[in-house]
């Protein structure tokens, strides 16, 4: 009876099929457990490659920070490409009982993960140093950074170098630098009223055509294919007498006004007054004649370079010398206007769990947690966070050979 009821669970299969049966339920469980692992595995691996190399640059942007504070060289290590094999592997089986017996059979399955990462790891040197380091800022990182971040007080108390501004035929520079106390504060007006009209929607900023490349005469005119490639590089084909051609390059412009609110005259001599205009600066024109004119500017934004960014940022580490400014009387603006653009706690005022942290001749310095009613904390996580995106935009297509993936089952 005994044994009628044993068979029963498996009718019409004796001892050895139903080890079989056993062996192959047992490996379809095992093959199912490999595949809902393997992707879970790949999932976590590939979200802690992107954590540690985001912290890795965050570290290593604030430890150059802290070098150029102490009149050391910087440095950059990039990692150009990370690839990762995975290797998943399951083997089921079953082991028959002893003796002559009707004992249960005895499963034994095994599972083995590996992964096997390749990192690229190169310092920043040569063409590529000079390239994202010492070359001053093109005017379309600006532009691209405005439209993620919107704060164009926090962006050009970061960017810029100087203010150079066009007053009846004379030039003055006001620089933005703290070591010249009565250059920096007018500077800082200067830079909260644009900020101001920004926010109230009277800025408008775009490329305008208004510096002339070439003019002559061309015995062809030039060819649709011609038109469209100046197109690509901001470069626009005009005639302005019969038979003379003219090739001018768009520029990006911060105006009060439309491109074109302006005549063909004041367009032509606003591009005169600006042909040396070099390529790292950007032309503000606030004309009188348009909402948001009561304070006129006309002038450029003279673009910093990435290296000197980052060396001005160090120079409130060590002694305080930015200071804060009050905005004019006619600049109507309620956002937060930090004293210091980048706030850096060192020994022992490093609050817990710090943002970002590194050491440095054996003193810490971090970026501070933001802590609700401290916008000092809050607005220099957002400068360090525009410092990142600007160092990220730099980057150029690796050289470096880059290893295939494989994830294997």
């Amino acid at each position: 009876m005994a044994k009628t009821q044993q068979d029963s669970d498996l009718p019409g299969l004796g001892p050895r099929c139903l080890l079989v049966v056993r062996a192959a339920g047992l490996w379809v469980a095992t093959t199912l457990l490999v595949g809902c692992v393997s992707p879970t595995a790949l999932h976590r691996a590939v979200v802690a490659y992107d954590q540690s190399v985001a912290q890795a640059i965050s570290e290593e942007l604030l430890l150059n920070i802290v070098r150029a504070a102490h009149h050391r060289p910087l440095h950059f290590t990039t990692v150009p490409s990370i690839a990762a094999t995975f290797d998943f592997r399951a083997t089921a089986g079953i082991i028959p009982p002893e003796g002559s017996g009707r004992g249960l059979a005895g499963p034994v399955a095994s599972f083995s993960a590996a992964e096997n990462p390749t990192v690229t790891i190169l310092p920043m040197g040569g063409e590529e140093f000079t390239q994202r380091l010492l070359t001053p800022m093109d005017e379309s990182r600006v532009t691209s950074l405005l439209a993620t971040h919107g704060d164009l007080n926090m962006l050009l108390r970061l960017v810029v170098r100087s203010f150079r501004l066009v007053e009846r035929q004379s030039v003055t520079t006001l620089t933005n630098d703290p070591g010249y106390p009565t250059a920096y504060a007018e500077f800082r007006r200067k830079i909260l009223q644009l900020s101001s009209l920004h926010q109230q929607n009277l800025i408008a900023i775009g490329k305008e055509t208004s510096e002339v490349v070439w003019r002559g005469w061309l015995s062809v005119q030039p060819s649709p294919a011609d038109i469209v490639a100046g197109l690509e590089k901001d470069l626009v084909w005009s005639c302005s007498k019969p038979g003379e051609m003219v090739l001018a390059r768009k520029r990006i412009m911060l105006t009060n006004y439309p491109p074109s609110a302006l005549s063909l005259e004041e367009k032509r001599e606003l591009g005169e007054q600006f042909q040396t205009w070099p390529p790292n600066e950007i032309l503000v024109h606030i004309h009188p004649r348009f909402p948001g004119g009561d304070v006129p500017m006309l002038g450029t934004l003279q673009l910093r370079s990435l290296k000197d960014t980052m060396e001005f940022l160090a120079e409130d580490l060590i002694a305080q010398r930015e200071f804060r400014v009050a905005p004019d009387e006619g600049t109507k603006t309620d956002a937060y206007d930090a004293p210091i653009l980048l706030h850096i706690e060192r020994d022992p005022d490093i609050s817990n769990n710090p943002v970002v942290a590194i050491t440095f001749e054996g003193v810490q310095y971090a970026l501070p947690v933001a802590i609700k009613g401290d916008p000092q904390r809050d607005w220099s996580l957002r400068v360090f966070a525009l410092l990142y995106d600007l160092f990220q935009m730099t980057v150029r297509p690796s050289t470096a050979p880059v290893p295939g993936i494989a994830i294997t089952k």
